[in-house]
């Protein structure tokens, strides 16, 4: 399913996957979300595979805003 909304309150378009366990940004877009500090990127230790078996570079996790219409939702971001 795909949705439109806002992160951190920069509008997107997303697949939204309902049975995944993790969600990801790529570091590029959460430097834009980003553009004004005020979210802080922890330490992660997590090592992810892609669905083609690809590993991630995980830099760490976020707690990202996500406004869906009206729902808002706190999740915890890898980047």
């Amino acid at each position: 399913m795909y949705g439109s909304g806002t992160a951190n309150g920069v509008p997107m378009s997303t697949l939204i996957d309902t049975g995944a366990t993790v969600t990801h940004f790529q570091r590029r877009f959460f430097d834009i979300l980003n553009c004004d500090r005020k979210v802080a990127l922890t330490e992660s230790d997590l090592n992810i595979l892609s669905a083609t078996g690809t590993l991630l570079n995980i830099f760490g996790k976020a707690l990202i805003k996500f406004k869906f219409g009206k729902k808002i939702i706190y999740q915890t971001v890898l980047v």
